[in-house]
């Protein structure tokens, strides 16, 4: 996990939500991150493991 991605996901678990998976692409410029493809995310978001905690109540 490449630092920029850990300090988001720090900052969302400090937030009081659990990250179950993060994928870094590596776009550290805002701007650059408006311009990514979004025919490309959907199928990004698609290697995220989503299955969440295995507990029972």
């Amino acid at each position: 996990m490449t630092p920029l991605t850990a300090r988001v996901v720090d900052y969302i678990e400090g937030e009081g939500l659990e990250v179950q998976d993060a994928i870094s692409l590596e776009v550290d410029d805002n701007l650059a991150v408006g311009r990514l493809d979004q025919e490309r995310l959907p199928s990004i978001a698609g290697r995220l493991d989503t299955r969440g905690p295995t507990r029972w109540y």
